[in-house]
């Protein structure tokens, strides 16, 4: 498979990730909060879901690095940050 594929694979793979784990805390944190019942499945999930997009973002960083291609080394660390950015919105709502 040619890098590009590749890379583009990894991307939406990145992008399915993010809007999964997105769907299930806004799931579990506004629709269905309730205070007396702690959804620990959903919160396992989130977790598994996290370390499977470290995984595959830093993977496809490293591999965009390799090959030197920069359209690729610009969408990784987005999507990046904008885990990184819920992840604060959801401190400071949560504490």
């Amino acid at each position: 498979m040619r890098i590009k594929n590749m890379l583009f694979m990894l991307f939406l793979l990145d992008l399915f990730l993010v809007l999964w784990g997105l769907m299930v805390a806004v799931q579990t944190f506004f629709i269905d909060a309730d205070i007396l019942k702690f959804p620990e499945e959903n919160i396992r999930l989130l977790l598994i879901l996290f370390i499977l997009f470290a995984i595959t973002s830093m993977g496809g960083l490293v591999l965009a690095i390799m090959h030197d291609k920069k359209y690729y080394i610009k969408l990784f660390p987005a999507l990046q940050i904008v885990v990184f950015i819920a992840m604060l919105f959801a401190k400071s709502i949560f504490g």
